[in-house]
Protein backbone atom coordinates (compact mmCIF):
# COMPACT_ATOMS: atom_id res chain seq x y z
CA UNK A 1 0.00 0.00 0.00
CA UNK A 2 1.49 3.83 -0.93
CA UNK A 3 3.01 4.99 2.29
CA UNK A 4 0.89 8.29 1.87
CA UNK A 5 -2.27 6.88 2.23
CA UNK A 6 -0.82 4.72 5.14
CA UNK A 7 0.27 7.75 6.78
CA UNK A 8 -3.36 9.68 6.21
CA UNK A 9 -5.35 6.60 7.35
CA UNK A 10 -3.54 6.74 11.13
CA UNK A 11 -3.40 10.60 11.53
CA UNK A 12 -7.37 10.14 10.32
CA UNK A 13 -7.48 7.40 13.11
CA UNK A 14 -5.28 9.42 15.54
CA UNK A 15 -7.69 12.28 15.19
CA UNK A 16 -10.88 10.19 15.70
CA UNK A 17 -9.16 8.64 18.80
CA UNK A 18 -8.54 12.32 20.30
CA UNK A 19 -11.87 13.77 19.27
CA UNK A 20 -13.92 10.55 20.89
CA UNK A 21 -11.63 10.69 24.03
CA UNK A 22 -12.83 14.29 24.31
CA UNK A 23 -16.04 14.57 23.29
CA UNK A 24 -17.39 13.43 26.79
CA UNK A 25 -15.59 16.44 27.87
CA UNK A 26 -17.07 18.87 25.68
CA UNK A 27 -20.48 17.80 26.05
CA UNK A 28 -20.19 18.25 30.11
CA UNK A 29 -19.02 21.35 29.51
CA UNK A 30 -21.64 22.19 26.83
CA UNK A 31 -24.94 20.27 29.15
CA UNK A 32 -24.47 23.00 31.87
CA UNK A 33 -25.63 25.39 29.27
CA UNK A 34 -29.41 23.96 29.49
CA UNK A 35 -29.41 25.09 33.26
CA UNK A 36 -27.64 28.57 34.44
CA UNK A 37 -27.92 28.95 37.73
CA UNK A 38 -25.41 30.26 40.41
CA UNK A 39 -23.75 27.04 41.02
CA UNK A 40 -23.62 25.69 37.77
CA UNK A 41 -21.74 29.09 36.86
CA UNK A 42 -19.62 28.13 39.48
CA UNK A 43 -19.10 24.45 39.28
CA UNK A 44 -18.43 25.91 35.62
CA UNK A 45 -16.06 28.08 36.50
CA UNK A 46 -14.14 25.42 39.01
CA UNK A 47 -13.92 22.76 36.52
CA UNK A 48 -12.70 24.45 33.26
CA UNK A 49 -11.60 28.08 34.29
CA UNK A 50 -9.93 27.58 38.02
CA UNK A 51 -8.26 23.84 37.79
CA UNK A 52 -7.13 24.52 34.57
CA UNK A 53 -4.78 27.35 35.16
CA UNK A 54 -3.88 25.97 38.73
CA UNK A 55 -2.18 23.24 37.26
CA UNK A 56 -0.20 26.00 34.36
CA UNK A 57 0.87 27.59 37.54
CA UNK A 58 2.28 24.57 38.79
CA UNK A 59 3.72 23.23 35.79
CA UNK A 60 5.12 26.62 34.83
CA UNK A 61 7.06 27.08 38.23
CA UNK A 62 8.20 23.84 38.59
CA UNK A 63 9.74 23.91 34.86
CA UNK A 64 11.28 27.31 35.55
CA UNK A 65 13.36 25.80 38.48
CA UNK A 66 14.26 22.99 36.24
CA UNK A 67 15.33 25.06 33.86
CA UNK A 68 17.66 27.28 36.47
CA UNK A 69 18.87 24.01 38.23
CA UNK A 70 20.55 22.87 34.61
CA UNK A 71 21.47 26.78 34.05
CA UNK A 72 23.59 26.65 37.71
CA UNK A 73 25.33 23.30 37.09
CA UNK A 74 25.89 24.00 33.48
CA UNK A 75 29.91 23.04 32.48
CA UNK A 76 30.53 25.55 29.97
CA UNK A 77 29.58 28.76 28.62
CA UNK A 78 27.84 27.53 25.83
CA UNK A 79 25.37 24.95 27.67
CA UNK A 80 25.18 28.00 30.48
CA UNK A 81 24.08 30.36 28.01
CA UNK A 82 21.21 27.94 26.28
CA UNK A 83 19.76 27.36 29.44
CA UNK A 84 20.52 31.26 30.52
CA UNK A 85 18.13 31.68 27.69
CA UNK A 86 15.51 29.13 28.34
CA UNK A 87 15.01 30.60 32.12
CA UNK A 88 14.52 33.80 30.53
CA UNK A 89 11.95 32.78 28.27
CA UNK A 90 10.20 30.18 31.13
CA UNK A 91 10.06 33.08 33.77
CA UNK A 92 7.67 35.00 31.19
CA UNK A 93 5.63 32.01 30.76
CA UNK A 94 5.50 31.18 34.92
CA UNK A 95 4.78 34.82 35.48
CA UNK A 96 1.74 35.01 32.51
CA UNK A 97 0.37 31.93 34.13
CA UNK A 98 0.73 33.15 37.59
CA UNK A 99 -0.78 36.77 37.07
CA UNK A 100 -4.03 35.35 34.80
CA UNK A 101 -4.57 33.15 38.01
CA UNK A 102 -4.77 36.41 40.17
CA UNK A 103 -8.86 36.71 39.18
CA UNK A 104 -9.14 32.77 40.82
CA UNK A 105 -7.37 33.01 43.95
CA UNK A 106 -10.44 32.23 45.75
CA UNK A 107 -11.01 32.62 49.82
CA UNK A 108 -9.77 28.65 50.47
CA UNK A 109 -6.92 29.38 48.38
CA UNK A 110 -6.52 32.66 49.81
CA UNK A 111 -5.78 31.25 53.04
CA UNK A 112 -2.23 29.61 52.10
CA UNK A 113 -0.91 33.02 51.90
CA UNK A 114 0.68 32.19 49.19
CA UNK A 115 0.73 35.29 47.47
CA UNK A 116 2.31 36.66 50.33
CA UNK A 117 5.31 34.14 49.75
CA UNK A 118 6.09 34.45 46.52
CA UNK A 119 4.87 37.77 44.25
CA UNK A 120 6.09 40.57 47.01
CA UNK A 121 6.80 44.10 44.96
CA UNK A 122 8.97 46.26 45.13
CA UNK A 123 11.20 43.24 45.90
CA UNK A 124 14.04 44.85 48.19
CA UNK A 125 17.27 44.99 46.18
CA UNK A 126 19.13 46.28 48.64
CA UNK A 127 18.62 43.09 50.88
CA UNK A 128 18.87 40.49 47.96
CA UNK A 129 22.59 42.70 46.75
CA UNK A 130 23.52 42.55 50.83
CA UNK A 131 23.21 38.81 50.82
CA UNK A 132 24.81 37.84 46.99
CA UNK A 133 28.05 40.37 48.03
CA UNK A 134 27.71 38.20 51.39
CA UNK A 135 26.25 34.67 51.36
CA UNK A 136 26.29 34.07 54.92
CA UNK A 137 23.84 36.97 55.66
CA UNK A 138 20.52 34.95 56.54
CA UNK A 139 17.79 37.59 56.13
CA UNK A 140 15.40 34.84 56.71
CA UNK A 141 12.00 33.45 55.30
CA UNK A 142 10.26 36.22 57.39
CA UNK A 143 11.67 38.86 54.63
CA UNK A 144 9.41 37.83 51.64
CA UNK A 145 10.71 40.68 49.67
CA UNK A 146 13.52 38.93 48.43
CA UNK A 147 11.88 35.62 47.13
CA UNK A 148 8.95 35.16 44.48
CA UNK A 149 8.94 35.67 40.45
CA UNK A 150 10.15 39.69 40.82
CA UNK A 151 13.62 38.15 42.42
CA UNK A 152 14.28 35.24 40.10
CA UNK A 153 13.56 38.17 37.30
CA UNK A 154 15.93 40.37 39.13
CA UNK A 155 18.28 37.85 38.86
CA UNK A 156 17.55 37.05 35.15
CA UNK A 157 17.03 40.03 33.58
CA UNK A 158 18.95 42.27 35.57
CA UNK A 159 18.26 45.53 34.96
CA UNK A 160 17.75 45.12 31.29
CA UNK A 161 21.01 43.81 30.37
CA UNK A 162 21.22 40.79 28.83
CA UNK A 163 24.91 40.41 28.96
CA UNK A 164 25.70 41.91 32.71
CA UNK A 165 22.68 39.47 33.79
CA UNK A 166 24.88 36.24 31.95
CA UNK A 167 27.97 37.56 33.95
CA UNK A 168 26.55 37.73 36.89
CA UNK A 169 25.31 34.46 37.07
CA UNK A 170 28.74 32.86 36.49
CA UNK A 171 29.42 33.79 40.21
CA UNK A 172 28.74 30.94 42.14
CA UNK A 173 26.76 32.53 44.94
CA UNK A 174 23.91 34.10 42.58
CA UNK A 175 23.60 31.20 41.05
CA UNK A 176 23.50 29.49 44.16
CA UNK A 177 20.70 32.03 45.77
CA UNK A 178 18.52 32.04 42.29
CA UNK A 179 18.78 28.23 42.59
CA UNK A 180 17.14 28.62 46.11
CA UNK A 181 14.55 31.25 45.26
CA UNK A 182 13.56 29.25 42.34
CA UNK A 183 13.09 26.52 44.78
CA UNK A 184 10.98 28.19 47.12
CA UNK A 185 8.82 29.69 44.27
CA UNK A 186 7.91 26.16 43.27
CA UNK A 187 7.49 25.16 46.66
CA UNK A 188 5.05 27.21 47.63
CA UNK A 189 3.22 27.29 44.39
CA UNK A 190 2.94 23.09 44.55
CA UNK A 191 0.51 23.91 47.56
CA UNK A 192 -2.11 25.52 45.66
CA UNK A 193 -2.31 22.61 43.37
CA UNK A 194 -2.40 20.33 46.38
CA UNK A 195 -5.06 22.04 48.64
CA UNK A 196 -7.28 22.28 45.52
CA UNK A 197 -7.51 18.75 44.77
CA UNK A 198 -7.40 17.52 48.49
CA UNK A 199 -10.18 15.37 49.31
CA UNK A 200 -12.21 15.61 51.14
CA UNK A 201 -12.42 19.37 52.51
CA UNK A 202 -9.90 21.03 49.70
CA UNK A 203 -10.31 24.21 48.04
CA UNK A 204 -12.51 22.98 45.22
CA UNK A 205 -14.30 20.17 47.25
CA UNK A 206 -15.10 23.22 49.39
CA UNK A 207 -16.05 26.23 46.54
CA UNK A 208 -18.42 23.26 44.82
CA UNK A 209 -19.67 21.25 47.50
CA UNK A 210 -20.11 25.18 49.54
CA UNK A 211 -18.91 23.46 52.70
CA UNK A 212 -15.93 24.22 55.00
CA UNK A 213 -15.66 27.81 57.39
CA UNK A 214 -15.55 29.98 54.09
CA UNK A 215 -18.82 29.43 52.53
CA UNK A 216 -22.70 29.06 54.26
CA UNK A 217 -24.71 29.22 50.73
CA UNK A 218 -23.95 29.24 47.13
CA UNK A 219 -24.48 33.26 46.83
CA UNK A 220 -21.55 33.35 49.15
CA UNK A 221 -19.51 31.33 46.63
CA UNK A 222 -20.82 33.39 43.42
CA UNK A 223 -19.76 36.92 45.57
CA UNK A 224 -16.41 35.74 45.98
CA UNK A 225 -15.65 34.98 42.74
CA UNK A 226 -17.23 38.92 41.95
CA UNK A 227 -14.87 39.89 45.01
CA UNK A 228 -12.00 38.50 43.42
CA UNK A 229 -12.45 40.26 39.99
CA UNK A 230 -13.02 43.61 41.74
CA UNK A 231 -9.70 42.89 43.76
CA UNK A 232 -8.16 42.43 40.56
CA UNK A 233 -8.96 45.24 38.63
CA UNK A 234 -8.39 47.35 42.11
CA UNK A 235 -4.62 46.02 42.03
CA UNK A 236 -4.75 46.31 38.32
CA UNK A 237 -5.80 49.94 37.98
CA UNK A 238 -3.68 51.13 40.90
CA UNK A 239 -0.69 49.40 41.29
CA UNK A 240 0.14 47.77 37.95
CA UNK A 241 -1.14 50.60 35.24
CA UNK A 242 -2.28 53.93 37.41
CA UNK A 243 0.53 54.53 40.20
CA UNK A 244 3.58 53.69 37.46
CA UNK A 245 2.03 55.93 34.67
CA UNK A 246 1.16 58.65 37.45
CA UNK A 247 -2.33 59.25 35.80
CA UNK A 248 -3.27 60.43 39.35
CA UNK A 249 -0.61 62.59 39.88
CA UNK A 250 3.23 63.60 39.49
CA UNK A 251 5.49 62.22 36.83
CA UNK A 252 5.62 58.54 35.41
CA UNK A 253 8.03 56.59 36.73
CA UNK A 254 9.02 52.72 34.87
CA UNK A 255 10.40 51.45 37.86
CA UNK A 256 7.47 50.89 39.24
CA UNK A 257 5.68 48.84 36.71
CA UNK A 258 5.53 45.08 37.07
CA UNK A 259 8.30 43.11 34.87
CA UNK A 260 9.85 46.25 33.60
CA UNK A 261 13.33 44.78 34.08
CA UNK A 262 12.28 41.83 31.44
CA UNK A 263 10.52 44.51 29.45
CA UNK A 264 7.18 42.67 30.05
CA UNK A 265 4.85 44.42 31.84
CA UNK A 266 2.49 44.66 29.13
CA UNK A 267 2.28 41.21 28.98
CA UNK A 268 1.45 41.23 32.79
CA UNK A 269 -1.51 43.37 32.41
CA UNK A 270 -3.16 41.50 29.58
CA UNK A 271 -2.52 38.15 31.64
CA UNK A 272 -4.39 40.12 34.28
CA UNK A 273 -7.29 41.14 32.14
CA UNK A 274 -7.34 37.60 30.39
CA UNK A 275 -8.07 36.25 33.90
CA UNK A 276 -10.72 38.65 34.66
CA UNK A 277 -12.35 37.88 31.69
CA UNK A 278 -11.96 34.28 31.59
CA UNK A 279 -14.35 34.68 34.81
CA UNK A 280 -16.72 37.15 33.37
CA UNK A 281 -17.29 34.59 30.41
CA UNK A 282 -19.31 35.09 27.51
CA UNK A 283 -21.87 33.40 24.81
CA UNK A 284 -19.13 30.54 24.68
CA UNK A 285 -18.36 30.11 28.08
CA UNK A 286 -20.22 30.06 31.13
CA UNK A 287 -19.71 32.65 33.26
CA UNK A 288 -20.81 35.59 35.41
CA UNK A 289 -22.13 37.13 32.23
CA UNK A 290 -25.03 34.87 31.91
CA UNK A 291 -26.34 35.29 35.81
CA UNK A 292 -26.13 39.02 34.77
CA UNK A 293 -27.58 38.66 31.31
CA UNK A 294 -30.83 37.01 32.46
CA UNK A 295 -31.60 40.22 34.31
CA UNK A 296 -30.01 43.04 32.90
CA UNK A 297 -29.10 42.14 29.07
CA UNK A 298 -27.69 45.65 28.71
CA UNK A 299 -25.42 45.76 31.64
CA UNK A 300 -23.97 42.45 30.51
CA UNK A 301 -23.63 43.34 26.79
CA UNK A 302 -22.00 46.77 28.05
CA UNK A 303 -19.12 44.86 30.30
CA UNK A 304 -18.38 42.33 27.30
CA UNK A 305 -17.81 45.03 25.04
CA UNK A 306 -15.72 46.89 27.15
CA UNK A 307 -13.69 44.42 27.44
CA UNK A 308 -13.30 43.36 23.97
CA UNK A 309 -12.52 47.35 23.09
CA UNK A 310 -9.72 47.29 26.26
CA UNK A 311 -8.81 44.13 24.08
CA UNK A 312 -8.43 46.19 21.20
CA UNK A 313 -6.37 49.29 22.50
CA UNK A 314 -4.10 46.38 24.23
CA UNK A 315 -3.87 44.94 20.37
CA UNK A 316 -2.81 48.30 19.12
CA UNK A 317 0.32 48.44 22.03
CA UNK A 318 3.33 46.94 20.27
CA UNK A 319 6.04 48.31 22.26
CA UNK A 320 7.04 47.97 25.67
CA UNK A 321 5.26 50.61 28.01
CA UNK A 322 8.23 50.89 30.16
CA UNK A 323 10.18 51.85 27.39
CA UNK A 324 7.66 55.37 26.90
CA UNK A 325 6.24 55.14 29.84
CA UNK A 326 7.13 59.51 29.99
CA UNK A 327 4.58 59.73 26.92
CA UNK A 328 2.65 56.87 26.99
CA UNK A 329 0.70 56.31 24.12
CA UNK A 330 -2.79 57.20 23.77
CA UNK A 331 -4.43 53.67 23.86
CA UNK A 332 -2.65 52.84 27.34
CA UNK A 333 -4.56 55.86 29.18
CA UNK A 334 -7.90 54.50 27.46
CA UNK A 335 -7.17 51.01 28.46
CA UNK A 336 -7.20 52.78 32.33
CA UNK A 337 -10.23 54.75 31.89
CA UNK A 338 -11.70 51.65 30.28
CA UNK A 339 -10.73 49.43 33.00
CA UNK A 340 -12.24 51.94 35.57
CA UNK A 341 -15.71 51.64 33.28
CA UNK A 342 -15.40 47.98 33.88
CA UNK A 343 -15.03 48.39 37.56
CA UNK A 344 -18.13 50.46 38.10
CA UNK A 345 -20.07 48.14 35.98
CA UNK A 346 -18.99 45.18 37.50
CA UNK A 347 -20.12 46.79 40.85
CA UNK A 348 -23.39 47.43 39.80
CA UNK A 349 -23.78 44.27 38.58
CA UNK A 350 -22.97 42.69 42.18
CA UNK A 351 -25.95 44.93 43.15
CA UNK A 352 -28.29 43.73 40.51
CA UNK A 353 -26.95 39.93 41.53
CA UNK A 354 -27.89 40.71 45.36
CA UNK A 355 -23.97 40.35 46.37
CA UNK A 356 -23.16 41.97 49.62
CA UNK A 357 -19.25 42.62 48.71
CA UNK A 358 -17.18 42.64 51.94
CA UNK A 359 -13.59 42.76 51.30
CA UNK A 360 -11.62 41.36 54.03
CA UNK A 361 -7.79 40.95 54.83
CA UNK A 362 -8.00 37.60 53.41
CA UNK A 363 -4.24 36.87 52.23
CA UNK A 364 -3.18 39.37 49.96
Amino acid sequence: MNTNIITQLLTAAFFCTFLVACEPEKSQAKSQFKDITEQAVTHYIADYIYEPSIIAVQDNALILNNEIIELCRAGNDKDRMKYFLLSREQWKKAILSWRESRAYQIAPIKSLFVYRQVDQLPMNTIIVDAVLKKPTLHPGNEERSIYGYATIEYLLFFNGDENEAFQKLKDENVCHFLENTAHDLSKNISKIKKYWLELPDGAKAQFTEVKGKFYLDQKEVTTNVVAQMLNSLEMLIWNKIGLPANFFRGEPDPKKLDAWRSQYSLNNIKAIINGIEKVYGDTNSLGIYHLIYAKDKSLANSIKEHFEHINHLLDELTSPIEVNLNNPPDEFEEVFHELQEVQNEITDMAKILELKLVFEEDGD
